[in-house]
């Protein structure tokens, strides 16, 4: 990716949605690079990091209400609670 592509992310998301979309790039960096060449990279990444924050939001929901619900990683706790695709 371009260095201003990456400033926006950085600017415009945390530490995880950095980490989808370097799962992206790193799964089909083909398609990354179309859409960074499009203009809607940063839409993209902006919506994944969003259904992120709310899968994340909906497990610490349940685990608070079933506290002996088991730990997961960020990759698990995408595909049981709706969260983005990290791999394209």
């Amino acid at each position: 990716m371009k260095a201003e592509t990456l400033r926006l992310l950085q600017a415009a998301m945390g530490r995880q949605g950095m980490l989808i979309v370097g799962s992206w790039e790193a799964s089909n960096p083909k398609q990354v690079k179309a859409w960074e060449k499009d203009g809607s990279l940063l839409r993209r990444a902006q919506e994944a990091n969003d259904q992120a924050a709310e899968a994340t939001r909906l497990y610490d929901q349940d685990k608070q209400a079933n506290p002996g619900l088991p730990a997961l990683a960020s990759h698990e706790i995408y595909e049981l609670y709706g969260g983005p695709m990290l791999k394209l």
